[in-house]
């Protein structure tokens, strides 16, 4: 699940079918879970959303590495546009019961604020990190608001961390934090990343 940065297509489209290519091969669209979410708003069948959109293809192949070329690895890919927290909710709740008798992951692709200073970079993104690592997507949702921080996939992390908990997720660990001063050495605009699991 990522952001959808282009604005085109539905507010919560669902890639609905098909095969999804990357140079180290092929993976399809999970139909059966992808045909179930659209059934409930506020999923909605939509290709058009993710014919520009980079946030979910950059994941692929890292999935494709970590599992091993898995025969049986599949995605159902979900850009989201700004909904309110109910429509969160209500999103968050939908994908749980469509995960439930499934062994997935859920991989949410964000980066955190935007060409900001390094130092604010780091204060504001640590507010939004903090809440993800308590594991509370209302106050995640509120402060990305509150603080106007750009990260750009706030909505599907708070769907996402409504999910996980509905699943069974107790804990959040930060693996890393770093922005792209670190690699350019520019800290004067810097975009913040982290990774971050949730099990």
């Amino acid at each position: 699940m990522g952001p959808n940065h282009t604005g085109f297509g539905k507010s919560v489209s669902v890639y609905p079918d098909g095969i999804w290519v990357t140079p180290l091969g092929e993976v399809p669209v999970n139909e059966k879970i992808s045909s179930q979410l659209v059934r409930s708003y506020p999923f909605e069948a939509d290709v058009k959303a993710h014919v520009y959109e980079h946030s979910l293809e950059v994941q692929i192949p890292f999935l494709q590495h970590c599992s091993n070329y898995r025969e049986d690895l599949s995605i159902v890919p979900i850009v989201y546009q700004y909904i309110s927290y109910d429509d969160c909710v209500t999103a968050g709740e939908i994908l749980a019961e469509a995960l439930k008798e499934e062994d997935a992951l859920i991989v949410i692709s964000t980066d955190f604020s935007h060409y900001v200073s390094q130092s604010e970079a780091e204060k504001f993104d640590s507010f939004a990190i903090d809440a993800i690592l308590n594991l509370d997507p209302e106050e995640l949702y509120r402060r990305v608001l509150s603080y106007n921080i750009s990260m750009c996939g706030v909505i599907p992390a708070t769907v996402g961390l409504i999910a996980s908990k509905l699943l069974g997720a107790e804990s959040a660990e930060l693996i890393m934090y770093r922005t792209s001063g670190d690699i350019t050495g520019d800290y004067s605009q810097v975009v913040g990343y982290a990774g971050i699991i949730i099990c």
